[in-house]
């Protein structure tokens, strides 16, 4: 379902652009620096921990004066699931590198790291997670933001009343934003 709409979205995002304008460029720029983005996909536990989900909102500054380079993110990350709900801080550096000069087609990698809490049941505890991967980024008409992250490790540290987990998870996630 998920994958059918990010091909809705796209293609929906795509027809909007005219033949001719795409000839002129329009997926060839990309001088807005900042640009805020909705990410949602799976988190799979390699741990033996299940699956959930991970829907992580943020915003994202670049330290030039284009969608291009080195850069941070500063968002939030949400993982419902297992009778619970994390919710964490998740700042980030990620450096978009253009595959092809003159495209607005990036290979993103990136590292970060989710510090927060957990919600469950009766108790609570402290989340940290360490991660890091690779994103796939273009920017259409120099505003729309689409992706897609292949490779997502996370390292989560759960320490609760009932315990210390330690887990190894792989992400993978579906993004939607603007840059501006």
């Amino acid at each position: 379902m998920k994958k059918l709409l990010l091909a809705a979205l796209t293609v929906g995002a795509l027809s909007v652009v005219s033949g001719e304008a795409l000839a002129q460029g329009a997926l060839s720029q990309n001088s807005h620096p900042m640009a805020f983005s909705f990410n949602v996909g799976p988190r799979i536990g390699l741990s033996g921990s299940g699956v959930t989900a991970r829907i992580n909102p943020e915003f994202q500054l670049h330290f030039g004066s284009r969608y291009e380079g080195p850069m941070v993110g500063l968002g939030l990350a949400i993982q419902p699931g297992f009778g619970g709900v994390g919710l964490s801080f998740a700042p980030r550096f990620q450096w978009d590198i253009q595959i092809v000069p003159g495209t607005a087609f990036f290979l993103s990698p990136y590292g970060g790291m989710d510090v927060g809490v957990v919600l469950y049941g009766n108790g609570a505890g402290f989340l940290m997670d360490p991660n890091f991967g690779l994103d796939l980024k273009f920017v259409v008409v120099n505003r729309l933001l689409l992706g897609f992250r292949p490779i997502g490790i996370g390292v989560p540290i759960l320490i609760a009343n009932n315990g210390t987990f330690v887990g190894v998870t792989y992400d993978i996630a579906f993004s939607i934003g603007a840059t501006f």
